[in-house]
């Protein structure tokens, strides 16, 4: 059975059940404990469920895990995906860079590069893009939401809307088949429609696990987004499904076929 397909039953016992167990998942699926495992561990990090032993529990429709809680997770594959996106920028551009574990590893990545001007609302993506002191960084102001560490609302909107970016740099909490990017909540939509119109090219930056992990917002159809950078391909129908839209995804195993 697919991942995407594994993942689905789960979020569906999950909903009539409020938690599943890791052994009868086991014996449901026909699939190996760390497979599973692998994921509960997938859900997660997108704020679906909450792993505990044993198996996993329901959280609250939107609730989102806080950066701090993320940030370290997956580190090596979030690290691989950082210097594959440093590749993409060119210096001297302008650049905005959204919230999320894996943009923030990308602003690590990047600040040491020659300058840029960075646009962001994440007030730990600012601090990493600065960390150097070579980059022009503008902070957005709107109302401060604590557990992601960014800011939201009108305010944030007015900030960026007379900006013109050459590339826009975000996460994402999943990606389906049927219906393209997804974002946790609705205002995630707002602030990515925005970001779509003001932008030359928009790169997503996401862990192979996001694909086929359901969402509840839609934040951009897959040809809307010019660039996906993973750290490895994903499933052969999200492969062509990218292609079909004329998105590019780059990963290790692109750039090694590429040379």
């Amino acid at each position: 059975m697919l991942g995407t397909a594994r993942r689905q039953h789960i979020l569906k016992r999950l909903e009539s059940g409020g938690q599943v167990e890791l052994s009868i998942l086991v014996d449901e699926l026909g699939c190996s404990p760390e497979t599973l495992r692998r994921d509960l561990r997938a859900l997660e990090q997108t704020g679906k469920l909450r792993r505990v032993h044993g198996g996993a529990v329901g959280v609250s429709a939107g609730e989102l895990p806080p950066l701090e809680a993320r940030k370290d997770k997956d580190r090596q594959a979030k690290a691989l995906i950082a210097g594959l996106a440093r590749d993409v920028v060119t210096p001297g551009s302008m650049i905005y860079i959204g919230g999320g574990s894996t943009a923030l590893a990308v602003a690590a990545e990047i600040a040491d590069m020659a300058r840029s001007t960075f646009v962001t609302g994440t007030t730990d993506v600012a601090a990493a893009l600065a960390s150097q002191g070579k980059h022009e960084v503008h902070l957005a102001g709107g109302l401060y939401d604590a557990p992601t560490r960014s800011v939201i609302g009108p305010e944030m909107l007015d900030f960026l809307r007379p900006r013109v970016f050459d590339l826009s740099i975000i996460g994402i909490s999943g990606i389906e088949l049927d219906h393209g990017f997804m974002g946790p909540t609705s205002s995630h939509v707002t602030q990515t429609s925005v970001i779509r119109k003001q932008s030359r090219r928009v790169m997503v930056v996401c862990d192979v696990t996001k694909f086929g992990i359901p969402g509840r917002y839609k934040i951009l159809d897959f040809d809307q987004v010019d660039l996906v950078v993973t750290n490895e391909l994903p499933e052969p129908a999200f492969v062509k499904r990218l292609s079909k839209a004329g998105t590019e995804v780059i990963s290790p195993r692109s750039i090694e076929s590429g040379r």
